[in-house]
């Protein structure tokens, strides 16, 4: 991990500055700065007008989109496109417009979503039901406000138990079921 980093803020910095200064050489000093300047204004450009189009996507009615995450993915991705492509240098230049394209945007979020979910560990709790037989109904009494003493937990926390599933409360009076 320490070597991506190295590679990410020192060697990338680098060959994007001797890249420069080679092509200053055989450009020249002022067709150089012009070509930096233009990128820069071309990935302003290109940021603006995506996150417009990401804006109207978002506009729409909530029936028509199918997810948040990949919005949310474009918007982070269109974000990181306009940075590289506002510094200066080739590389961030050519990271930064080959991001701008919507397939490999998608391309990455697939890639980069495979490598989060190897990473972490997940456990999705579904909304509870009245059906749901491994969820306990009941209901919270309070005690008096004149009884000091609190019945204290005998088992400690290493001992407790810990709960699956969270465990519904609530203060409605439980009614049997008919007895057939």
């Amino acid at each position: 991990m320490l070597a991506r980093l190295f590679l990410l803020f020192i060697v990338v910095p680098v060959a994007d500055l001797m890249l420069l200064l080679w092509l200053a050489r055989w450009l020249t000093f002022w067709p150089t700065v012009a070509l930096i300047v233009t990128t820069a204004s071309l990935g302003a450009w290109l940021t603006r007008q995506q996150l417009r189009q990401l804006r109207r996507r978002v506009s729409q009615p909530a029936t028509e989109i199918q997810a948040v995450g990949p919005l949310f993915g474009d918007t982070i991705m269109i974000l990181l496109a306009g940075a590289l492509l506002i510094t200066p240098g080739l590389i961030t230049d050519a990271v930064g417009f080959t991001l701008m394209i919507p397939r490999v945007r998608r391309w990455m979020q697939i890639r980069w979503a495979a490598w989060f979910l190897s990473k972490f560990k997940f456990q999705v709790l579904t909304p509870f039901s009245r059906a749901d037989r491994g969820t306990v109904d009941g209901s919270v009494n309070h005690p008096a406000a004149d009884d000091d003493e609190v019945e204290r937990d005998s088992l400690g926390p290493a001992v407790r138990p810990q709960l699956v599933k969270p465990l519904r409360v609530t203060q409605e009076p439980k009614l049997d079921p008919p007895v057939p």
